[in-house]
């Protein structure tokens, strides 16, 4: 088994059903340095008590260190059942996990088929219907899924052979379920049709996972060129591109920064919007939004959060401060008699340029810099204690951000450091 240096062990996602019994039995034949983990979603609480006694008595009789996780309370009301354990199942395993173990789980041939089929009765493109890879990603983990190429008959027929023994989910046989529903009830009248409908899907998602990989080839490419920083992507070179590789580098870029891919129609709006010559605008969706200045778009998972209009603490010189809505830690380095405060924006501020300039509006300069509209009030601003309510007859703030401004300089504020939280 091919695997990464940096991935050393082994964690087994371990549900005690036939499938991980087989995939647990061969690991520790292979004798890599493994451990177990047992996710609980509370969904069968008459079954959970028995259920975990053989997980426990299965992972102490082959010696394997086991991690149980508990998801605590019901899905919310209207929401997927089966979309709600598999977020949690995904959250638990993450928190269990450590930096240098591959995620392994024992999907097989017919959950890759059950898959592509449930992807493609919801119109997915092909990163849906190429199904799961082999080696591949889930929320952020590495995971390897040895199995995905073996029948579910191979499967029984070695866990027969070896006398295993494992656990049956109650909840498999529940109709209510997609996945269950093409399992019992679709796939058996498939296989009567066409009796390699199997081999056949699990084909053709190879054949949409190359292709996949060419789009997202030309997505990496196309987003070397229009990205001008992390999550900041350039307009005009990608207003260049047709229609097609537009959408291939939006759904790439979201991707890459782990933020959910909107429904077609919303891939559209944004598209027009980076189309359109408005200088500003924004298009939300679930788990993400995309704003608009200028020629940028910024691709978010929310709008930022504002500190408080009236927050503000004194300066000491190199003595750190944590500013309010996640902005992370200022440090300021200073000589000078008269008392400093860090503040943010309120009203009229001026800000002091270079020798021999004065002092200009904040909102101008903010402008001729290009700081985007929802940034500028999470700016921290320097000003003397006595000039808190900034007004034009008064003197201007010092300073602003890790801008040193002249007025700064004749203040005495020699360094700043900002150690700012990235956006989530």
């Amino acid at each position: 088994m091919a695997t990464s240096t940096q991935y050393r062990r082994l964690l087994l996602a371990f549900s005690g059903g036939m499938d991980s019994t087989v995939l647990f039995d061969v690991l520790r034949q292979l004798r890599w340095p493994l451990r177990a983990v047992h996710v609980d979603h509370g969904l069968q609480p008459q079954a959970a008590p028995a259920w975990r006694r053989h997980v426990q008595q299965q992972c102490t009789e082959w010696g394997v260190a086991l991690s149980l996780c508990d998801i605590d309370g019901p899905p919310p009301q209207g929401e997927s059942v089966e979309a709600w354990a598999r977020e949690q199942r995904y959250r638990a395993l993450a928190k269990v996990r450590e930096p240098d173990e591959w995620l392994v789980s024992a999907q097989h041939q017919t959950d890759q088929v059950e898959t592509v089929l449930l992807q493609l009765v919801r119109g997915a493109g092909p990163a849906g219907l190429a199904g799961m890879p082999v080696v591949g990603r889930l929320a952020s983990m590495p995971i390897l899924r040895p199995l995905l190429s073996v029948p579910v008959s191979r499967i029984h027929h070695y866990a027969v052979s070896q006398a295993l023994s494992w656990f049956e989910d109650p909840s498999n046989a529940e109709l209510a379920m997609d996945r269950n529903y093409l399992r019992h009830s679709v796939l058996p009248l498939l296989r009567r049709r066409w009796p390699g409908i199997e081999q056949t899907v699990a084909r053709a998602a190879g054949w949409q996972g190359d292709g996949l990989q060419l789009q997202q080839a030309v997505a990496a490419a196309d987003l070397r060129k229009v990205t001008r920083s992390r999550g900041v992507l350039r307009c005009a070179p990608i207003v260049a591109l047709d229609a097609t590789r537009q959408a291939n580098l939006l759904r790439f870029a979201l991707r890459a920064m782990a933020l959910p891919v909107p429904e077609a129609t919303r891939l559209q709006a944004l598209c027009r919007l980076i189309a359109s010559a408005a200088p500003r605008g924004e298009v939300c969706w679930p788990g993400a939004v995309m704003l608009r200045y200028r020629d940028d778009l910024h691709l978010l998972s929310h709008l930022p959060s504002q500190p408080p209009d009236d927050w503000q603490q004194p300066l000491n010189s190199d003595s750190p401060i944590e500013l309010p809505a996640a902005l992370g830690v200022l440090r300021v380095w200073f000589e000078s008699d008269a008392p400093l405060v860090v503040r943010f924006r309120r009203r009229s501020e001026r800000i002091g340029l270079a020798a021999g300039a004065g002092h200009t509006a904040l909102a101008k300069w903010y402008q001729q810099q290009g700081i985007p509209p929802w940034e500028r009030q999470r700016l921290p601003l320097i000003a003397h204690a006595d000039t808190v309510d900034q007004s034009e007859r008064q003197e201007p703030v010092l300073t602003v951000g890790t801008y040193i401004s002249e007025a700064g300089r004749m203040a005495g504020i020699a360094r700043i450091e900002w150690d700012r939280q990235p956006h989530p």
